[in-house]
Protein backbone atom coordinates (compact mmCIF):
# COMPACT_ATOMS: atom_id res chain seq x y z
CA UNK A 1 0.00 0.00 0.00
CA UNK A 2 1.44 3.17 -0.81
CA UNK A 3 2.64 5.88 1.67
CA UNK A 4 -0.12 8.35 0.29
CA UNK A 5 -3.22 6.33 0.61
CA UNK A 6 -5.89 8.46 2.34
CA UNK A 7 -6.06 7.88 6.10
CA UNK A 8 -9.50 7.63 8.25
CA UNK A 9 -10.91 11.09 8.91
CA UNK A 10 -13.07 11.70 11.60
CA UNK A 11 -16.72 12.25 10.36
CA UNK A 12 -20.11 11.49 10.06
CA UNK A 13 -21.40 9.59 7.29
CA UNK A 14 -24.14 12.61 5.44
CA UNK A 15 -27.45 11.84 3.73
CA UNK A 16 -25.84 11.49 -0.01
CA UNK A 17 -27.03 13.36 -2.68
CA UNK A 18 -28.21 11.65 -6.46
CA UNK A 19 -24.77 12.77 -8.01
CA UNK A 20 -22.70 11.98 -4.65
CA UNK A 21 -24.04 8.72 -4.17
CA UNK A 22 -23.58 8.03 -8.10
CA UNK A 23 -19.48 9.11 -7.97
CA UNK A 24 -18.68 7.26 -4.54
CA UNK A 25 -20.16 3.69 -6.39
CA UNK A 26 -18.23 4.83 -9.12
CA UNK A 27 -15.31 4.60 -7.19
CA UNK A 28 -16.01 1.49 -5.48
CA UNK A 29 -16.32 -0.29 -8.38
CA UNK A 30 -12.79 0.84 -9.90
CA UNK A 31 -11.93 -0.38 -6.34
CA UNK A 32 -12.46 -3.79 -7.32
CA UNK A 33 -11.20 -3.59 -10.86
CA UNK A 34 -7.88 -2.89 -9.34
CA UNK A 35 -5.35 -5.84 -8.89
CA UNK A 36 -5.03 -7.05 -5.49
CA UNK A 37 -1.60 -6.42 -4.03
CA UNK A 38 -0.09 -10.42 -3.77
CA UNK A 39 2.17 -8.97 -0.38
CA UNK A 40 0.72 -6.93 2.06
CA UNK A 41 -2.64 -9.47 1.96
CA UNK A 42 -1.07 -12.28 2.71
CA UNK A 43 -0.05 -14.51 5.67
CA UNK A 44 3.34 -14.17 6.98
CA UNK A 45 5.70 -16.89 5.82
CA UNK A 46 8.39 -17.68 8.46
CA UNK A 47 11.97 -18.83 8.10
CA UNK A 48 10.72 -22.40 7.22
CA UNK A 49 8.59 -21.34 4.87
CA UNK A 50 5.35 -22.00 6.91
CA UNK A 51 2.47 -19.33 7.51
CA UNK A 52 2.12 -17.77 10.29
CA UNK A 53 -0.72 -16.80 12.60
CA UNK A 54 -0.03 -12.78 12.46
CA UNK A 55 -1.03 -11.58 9.43
CA UNK A 56 0.99 -8.08 7.83
CA UNK A 57 -1.42 -4.76 9.04
CA UNK A 58 -3.50 -4.55 5.92
CA UNK A 59 -4.88 -7.42 5.86
CA UNK A 60 -5.27 -8.77 9.53
CA UNK A 61 -3.29 -6.50 11.73
CA UNK A 62 -3.45 -3.57 13.84
CA UNK A 63 -4.13 -1.54 10.76
CA UNK A 64 -6.97 -3.58 9.22
CA UNK A 65 -8.42 -3.86 12.56
CA UNK A 66 -8.82 -0.37 13.51
CA UNK A 67 -9.92 0.21 9.50
CA UNK A 68 -12.55 -2.47 10.35
CA UNK A 69 -13.89 -1.80 13.44
CA UNK A 70 -13.97 2.00 12.46
CA UNK A 71 -16.80 1.18 9.55
CA UNK A 72 -18.61 -1.42 11.51
CA UNK A 73 -18.91 1.75 14.31
CA UNK A 74 -20.32 4.10 11.58
CA UNK A 75 -22.38 1.95 8.98
CA UNK A 76 -22.77 -1.53 11.10
CA UNK A 77 -21.94 -4.39 8.99
CA UNK A 78 -20.52 -4.60 5.44
CA UNK A 79 -22.53 -6.03 2.77
CA UNK A 80 -23.36 -9.60 1.81
CA UNK A 81 -21.77 -9.33 -1.60
CA UNK A 82 -18.25 -8.18 0.07
CA UNK A 83 -17.20 -11.63 1.74
CA UNK A 84 -16.44 -12.76 -1.82
CA UNK A 85 -14.15 -9.90 -2.31
CA UNK A 86 -10.48 -10.27 -2.06
CA UNK A 87 -8.99 -8.65 1.30
CA UNK A 88 -7.50 -5.72 0.01
CA UNK A 89 -10.84 -5.01 -1.91
CA UNK A 90 -12.48 -4.86 1.49
CA UNK A 91 -9.96 -2.90 3.20
CA UNK A 92 -9.66 -0.58 0.39
CA UNK A 93 -13.46 -0.18 0.14
CA UNK A 94 -14.12 0.49 3.72
CA UNK A 95 -11.39 3.34 3.54
CA UNK A 96 -13.03 4.92 0.28
CA UNK A 97 -16.74 4.16 2.40
CA UNK A 98 -15.34 6.06 5.98
CA UNK A 99 -13.10 8.80 3.17
CA UNK A 100 -16.87 9.85 1.69
CA UNK A 101 -18.76 9.42 5.00
CA UNK A 102 -21.36 6.79 2.96
CA UNK A 103 -22.10 3.28 4.18
CA UNK A 104 -21.19 0.92 1.24
CA UNK A 105 -24.05 -0.16 -1.30
CA UNK A 106 -26.25 -2.93 -0.85
CA UNK A 107 -25.85 -4.27 -4.22
CA UNK A 108 -22.15 -5.32 -5.57
CA UNK A 109 -21.62 -1.94 -8.20
CA UNK A 110 -20.48 -2.68 -11.89
CA UNK A 111 -16.58 -3.10 -11.83
CA UNK A 112 -14.72 -0.86 -13.76
CA UNK A 113 -11.19 -1.86 -15.13
CA UNK A 114 -8.27 0.78 -14.12
CA UNK A 115 -7.07 3.31 -16.30
CA UNK A 116 -4.11 2.17 -19.03
CA UNK A 117 -0.85 2.26 -16.37
CA UNK A 118 -2.84 2.03 -13.31
CA UNK A 119 -2.83 -0.81 -12.64
CA UNK A 120 -1.00 -0.37 -9.40
CA UNK A 121 -3.14 3.13 -8.32
CA UNK A 122 -4.13 1.50 -4.84
CA UNK A 123 -5.52 5.56 -4.09
CA UNK A 124 -8.58 6.11 -3.45
CA UNK A 125 -9.90 9.17 -4.97
CA UNK A 126 -12.19 11.19 -2.11
CA UNK A 127 -15.37 13.29 -3.07
CA UNK A 128 -14.94 16.84 -4.67
CA UNK A 129 -13.35 19.17 -2.13
CA UNK A 130 -15.64 21.62 -0.78
CA UNK A 131 -12.90 24.69 0.42
CA UNK A 132 -13.69 25.78 4.28
CA UNK A 133 -14.17 29.58 4.49
CA UNK A 134 -11.42 31.83 5.55
CA UNK A 135 -10.29 31.40 8.86
CA UNK A 136 -10.37 34.30 11.00
CA UNK A 137 -6.85 35.41 11.46
CA UNK A 138 -5.47 37.53 14.30
CA UNK A 139 -3.77 40.62 13.46
CA UNK A 140 -0.33 40.58 13.84
CA UNK A 141 1.30 43.52 15.61
CA UNK A 142 2.00 45.26 12.57
CA UNK A 143 -1.81 45.28 11.40
CA UNK A 144 -2.28 46.12 15.47
CA UNK A 145 -0.55 49.03 15.68
CA UNK A 146 -1.75 50.62 12.07
CA UNK A 147 -4.75 50.08 13.40
CA UNK A 148 -4.46 51.88 16.39
CA UNK A 149 -2.27 54.67 14.43
CA UNK A 150 -5.31 55.68 12.68
CA UNK A 151 -7.71 55.82 15.88
CA UNK A 152 -7.92 59.70 17.27
CA UNK A 153 -9.61 57.80 20.23
CA UNK A 154 -6.76 55.74 20.91
CA UNK A 155 -4.12 59.26 20.15
CA UNK A 156 -6.08 60.86 22.68
CA UNK A 157 -5.74 58.12 25.56
CA UNK A 158 -2.14 57.56 24.63
CA UNK A 159 -1.24 61.58 25.08
CA UNK A 160 -3.74 61.64 28.75
CA UNK A 161 -0.83 58.56 29.72
CA UNK A 162 2.49 59.45 28.56
CA UNK A 163 2.17 63.18 27.49
CA UNK A 164 1.72 64.94 24.48
CA UNK A 165 5.88 64.58 23.22
CA UNK A 166 5.85 61.06 24.11
CA UNK A 167 2.85 59.40 22.84
CA UNK A 168 4.19 61.59 19.74
CA UNK A 169 7.01 58.89 19.80
CA UNK A 170 5.10 56.05 20.76
CA UNK A 171 3.02 56.93 17.28
CA UNK A 172 5.67 57.33 15.02
CA UNK A 173 6.53 53.92 16.65
CA UNK A 174 3.51 52.59 15.76
CA UNK A 175 3.47 53.67 12.16
CA UNK A 176 6.86 52.32 11.14
CA UNK A 177 6.15 48.94 13.51
CA UNK A 178 9.56 48.94 14.78
CA UNK A 179 9.61 47.26 18.48
CA UNK A 180 13.06 47.41 18.86
CA UNK A 181 12.63 51.05 19.38
CA UNK A 182 12.69 52.87 22.25
CA UNK A 183 9.29 53.00 24.42
CA UNK A 184 7.95 50.22 22.22
CA UNK A 185 7.98 47.66 25.41
CA UNK A 186 5.98 51.32 26.97
CA UNK A 187 3.64 51.36 24.59
CA UNK A 188 2.41 47.41 24.30
CA UNK A 189 2.11 46.95 27.36
CA UNK A 190 -0.12 49.80 27.87
CA UNK A 191 -1.73 48.72 24.82
CA UNK A 192 -2.59 45.18 26.37
CA UNK A 193 -3.83 46.59 29.68
CA UNK A 194 -5.96 49.80 28.26
CA UNK A 195 -7.78 47.03 26.20
CA UNK A 196 -8.20 44.67 28.76
CA UNK A 197 -9.57 47.16 31.37
CA UNK A 198 -11.53 49.81 28.63
CA UNK A 199 -12.98 47.52 26.00
CA UNK A 200 -16.73 47.41 25.54
CA UNK A 201 -18.83 44.42 24.37
CA UNK A 202 -20.15 45.16 21.18
CA UNK A 203 -21.82 41.52 20.34
CA UNK A 204 -22.31 38.79 22.80
CA UNK A 205 -23.86 34.77 22.68
CA UNK A 206 -23.37 31.60 24.16
CA UNK A 207 -22.14 28.04 23.87
CA UNK A 208 -24.50 25.75 23.68
CA UNK A 209 -24.43 22.84 26.50
CA UNK A 210 -23.80 20.29 24.27
CA UNK A 211 -20.39 21.52 23.35
CA UNK A 212 -19.71 20.66 26.48
CA UNK A 213 -18.56 17.07 27.81
CA UNK A 214 -20.29 15.84 30.69
CA UNK A 215 -21.50 19.55 31.37
CA UNK A 216 -25.03 21.12 31.35
CA UNK A 217 -24.31 24.63 31.73
CA UNK A 218 -23.52 27.20 29.06
CA UNK A 219 -21.37 30.12 29.24
CA UNK A 220 -21.41 33.12 27.92
CA UNK A 221 -19.19 34.48 24.81
CA UNK A 222 -18.57 38.33 24.44
CA UNK A 223 -16.72 40.41 21.67
CA UNK A 224 -15.51 43.43 22.63
CA UNK A 225 -14.27 46.63 20.96
CA UNK A 226 -11.39 48.81 21.74
CA UNK A 227 -10.43 51.74 19.11
CA UNK A 228 -11.19 49.60 15.88
CA UNK A 229 -10.00 46.32 16.90
CA UNK A 230 -12.05 43.01 17.97
CA UNK A 231 -11.66 40.70 20.86
CA UNK A 232 -12.92 37.61 21.84
CA UNK A 233 -13.50 36.63 25.34
CA UNK A 234 -14.98 33.92 27.52
CA UNK A 235 -14.87 33.04 31.53
CA UNK A 236 -13.88 29.45 29.89
CA UNK A 237 -11.42 30.38 27.66
CA UNK A 238 -8.31 32.82 26.92
CA UNK A 239 -9.11 36.03 25.17
CA UNK A 240 -8.49 35.47 21.75
CA UNK A 241 -7.40 38.58 19.37
CA UNK A 242 -7.20 41.12 18.34
CA UNK A 243 -8.96 40.71 15.43
CA UNK A 244 -9.65 43.74 12.43
CA UNK A 245 -13.25 43.57 12.31
CA UNK A 246 -15.99 42.33 14.41
CA UNK A 247 -17.24 39.83 11.14
CA UNK A 248 -14.05 38.02 11.52
CA UNK A 249 -14.51 38.08 15.32
CA UNK A 250 -17.62 36.03 14.86
CA UNK A 251 -16.74 34.12 12.67
CA UNK A 252 -13.95 32.58 14.91
CA UNK A 253 -16.87 31.99 17.58
CA UNK A 254 -18.74 30.20 15.25
CA UNK A 255 -15.48 28.23 13.98
CA UNK A 256 -15.42 26.94 17.91
CA UNK A 257 -18.85 26.65 19.10
CA UNK A 258 -20.36 25.58 16.19
CA UNK A 259 -23.45 25.37 18.21
CA UNK A 260 -23.26 28.73 19.93
CA UNK A 261 -26.82 30.16 20.20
Amino acid sequence: MPADAPKVPAMSPQPPDADSLKAFIAVCGRVLGLTPDPLSFRPHVDLDGRATVTWTSFAKGMGGQMVERDYRDRFGPMPDWTAECHLHHQHLLRLASIFWGQALPLAKPEVIAPPPGGEDDYRIPGPPVVRPPRWPAIASDGEMLARLASSAEFEQRLQREFGFDRAGSMRSVMIRANLDESDSSALMDFITEDMRNHSAVVWKTENSPSDIDGCEEAWPIEVHEYCGLFQVRSPEHDETGPFLSLEDAQRFVSSNWPDSC
